[in-house]
């Protein structure tokens, strides 16, 4: 099978899973939650994203957030099969080669303190589990408001962490603004 073959097939699940977890919400019995998450890390969030836009409007409260985490790991999936495949032109190489050498502490810090958010998230999750002590909110919030709020939105949706806080699964995809338009202006001042 091919990588084109793959993709038409997860998105197809993935649509399929997200539009039965929407119908059988707040009925008796299971729904397809986990399969549905399993099918976006797999590949399939253009077809989760898809199930929302149709579904949406419509559904519990509870998948009204997820066009943010389909976008959020379609970004990373996209990353991810763009390195696999490699540049499509050299201009593109150059490209980034250049952009990278005029803005390294800035592609470093985002990298890292996303990495941290992802992480601190992850392991709050554990010691949750276990019944630990754990890390403060104030803490993962202010490492998702210090530019890490897309590294806490992938830990939420991988590890199902804090996902019922509105705080939580509220504020997180509105840092996200702030955070895009200080890039574009930082950029804008730094001459793109």
């Amino acid at each position: 099978m091919g990588l084109s073959a793959y993709l038409w097939a997860v998105n197809a699940a993935a649509f399929a899973l997200c539009a039965w977890d929407a119908a059988s919400r707040g009925k008796k019995g299971k729904t397809a939650r986990g399969w549905a998450h399993l099918a976006i890390v797999a590949g399939g969030s253009l077809g989760a994203a898809i199930a929302w836009a149709v579904w949406g409007p419509r559904a519990p409260h509870r998948m009204k957030n997820a066009l943010a985490y389909a976008f959020a790991w379609m970004s990373l999936q996209a990353t991810i099969l763009w390195m696999a495949a490699g540049p499509a032109s050299p201009q593109i190489q150059n490209w980034l080669a250049d952009f990278y050498a005029r803005h390294k502490a800035l592609c470093l810090y985002v990298g890292a303190v996303n990495l941290a958010a992802f992480g601190a998230f992850a392991v709050d999750k554990l010691r949750a589990l276990r019944g630990q002590w754990r890390i403060r909110e104030a803490v993962l919030l202010g490492l998702s408001l210090a530019g890490g709020a897309l590294g806490g939105m992938l830990a939420m949706d991988l590890c199902r962490h804090k996902v019922n806080k509105k705080r939580f699964r509220v504020g997180l995809p509105l840092m996200l603004i702030p955070h895009l338009a200080l890039l574009l202006i930082w950029l804008g001042r730094a001459g793109g």
